[in-house]
């Protein structure tokens, strides 16, 4: 079996390359996959991911409002999706940082195509307010992988992102995002609201075994969900459903308006 780091392959940048040029036809193609199969040879997973955003960074337009409008013209496209979406999403993560009301929608539009939780944690510690404000309105999206998004993004402790330090010690923020999807139609986002409150769980019981005098017990695994707050009803709920798989979808959830592509002149 292929090592996931091989997904990330000098193949599949030619295949982005490709969508990226329908969509804005001054895209550097050439520019963007020079040399790839041996700059990424050496590279585990995470680092090709980096490399190929750097590239994203150096080829798109740097004026990020004009960027993504591309990556919007490349959503039309159904080949645009799966590992060739992720560095996208890493891309979004940075060069949008500081434009969180035309990132944020991107990001929700992105996540049916590969999901946007990793990407959407740097707008949770740069921008709360603003981040928290779409994450309400996401809770309301027709679309199961945006929904799926609030939850998974906000995880304290998400595997294969960076640990949500605010989030450990205080989930409150997140409790009435929860609220809103325990009882979800899609069994793919109570899966991801159980984890959440495993996330929480363990929080609590690292707490709680910190703070408690020398010569305690620790609480269980098995009784952490009873002492974090407002969750106790929620901790066992649908935790056997299988998350089913990402599906293609051409009308990707979006705030506001997207405008044409403008003609800008490739770097």
């Amino acid at each position: 079996m292929a090592a996931f780091k091989d997904e990330i392959s000098a193949e599949l940048a030619a295949h982005l390359a490709r969508e990226l040029t329908r969509a804005w036809p001054a895209f550097p193609r050439r520019r963007f996959t020079r040399g790839l199969d041996d700059a990424l040879a050496p590279l585990a997973l995470m680092a090709r991911i980096d490399l190929l955003t750097d590239r994203l960074v150096d080829a798109l337009p740097d004026d990020f409002d004009i960027a993504a409008k591309v990556l919007w013209e490349t959503l039309e496209s159904l080949i645009f999706t799966g590992w060739m979406t992720l560095p996208c999403g890493s891309y979004v993560a940075r060069a949008g940082i500081d434009r969180p009301e035309i990132g944020l929608p991107l990001l929700a539009g992105l996540t049916p195509r590969w999901s946007s939780e990793g990407p959407v944690r740097p707008f949770l510690e740069r921008h709360p307010d603003i981040t928290y404000r779409h994450l309400h309105r996401w809770v309301l999206d027709p679309d199961e992988h945006v929904r799926r998004l609030v939850t998974e993004g906000t995880r304290p402790r998400l595997p294969w992102a960076p640990q949500l330090r605010r989030l450990i010690a205080d989930p409150s923020p997140n409790i009435e995002l929860l609220d809103h999807l325990v009882d979800d139609p899609s069994a793919y986002v109570r899966r991801s609201v159980a984890n959440h409150l495993n996330d929480i769980s363990a929080s609590s019981t690292s707490r709680s075994a910190a703070s408690a005098p020398a010569g305690t017990p620790s609480t269980s695994r098995s009784t952490a969900a009873s002492s974090a707050p407002s969750t106790s009803t929620w901790s066992t709920r649908e935790r056997r459903c299988p998350a089913p798989a990402r599906q293609v979808r051409s009308g990707a959830s979006r705030a506001g308006t997207r405008g044409g592509v403008p003609h800008v002149e490739p770097g």
